[in-house]
């Protein structure tokens, strides 16, 4: 038997457990499972750019629904001209939600049905316990600093408020760059 034709027996055989190979390589194809639900029309994302005036901040808040879908979240933040300070509270005492915020589906083909949602400006009187911090920026008011989006996943826990919070540090007006980013599984 040539080698073309056990290829060809082989590539058989993984079509019908439905493995996929590049015909030109032989490499497998295959999707991350993320990337397998921005196909499936459950991923989710929201993005917007804030001028912080000096010690100042922005707060958005996180509502997690009381259903068997779990929000795998990813945040991304850039900042300029100064310093900002950004953390993640889990379980805040809220009194308005705020204002809710557009948040749209990666497949354009599907309707925005997330079922977590996103506010901008909450009331809260406690902030809850902090499960994230990081410090993005410099000192200086000539310099630029940033955040990489990292492959930190948080799953979310059902039926929980999250607050994020960023300020600036008193250095100078920044302008930021903010992306939430989740796929609702269950």
């Amino acid at each position: 038997m040539s080698q073309s034709e056990t290829y060809s027996i082989k590539a058989l055989q993984n079509r019908k457990r439905g493995l996929k190979f590049d015909a030109l390589t032989g490499v497998p194809m295959f999707m991350d499972y993320a990337h397998h639900e921005v196909h499936a029309g459950t991923h989710y994302f929201y993005d917007d750019t804030h001028l912080l005036t000096k010690n100042t901040g922005i707060v958005h808040l996180i509502k997690t629904p009381d259903t068997n879908r779990s929000a795998h979240f990813l945040m991304a933040v850039g900042a300029t001209g100064g310093q900002t300070l950004v953390e993640v509270f889990e379980g805040p005492t809220v009194s308005n939600v705020g204002t809710p915020e557009p948040v749209f589906n990666r497949n354009r083909n599907f309707p925005d049905n997330n079922t977590t949602l996103l506010y901008e400006t909450p009331t809260y009187s406690a902030s809850g316990v902090r499960i994230g911090r990081a410090t993005y920026g410099t000192r200086d008011k000539k310099s630029a600093g940033g955040g990489d989006r990292g492959e930190s996943e948080i799953v979310l826990k059902r039926n929980t408020l999250y607050l994020i919070t960023i300020l600036e540090l008193n250095v100078a007006a920044t302008v930021i760059n903010i992306t939430f980013d989740w796929y609702e599984h269950s």
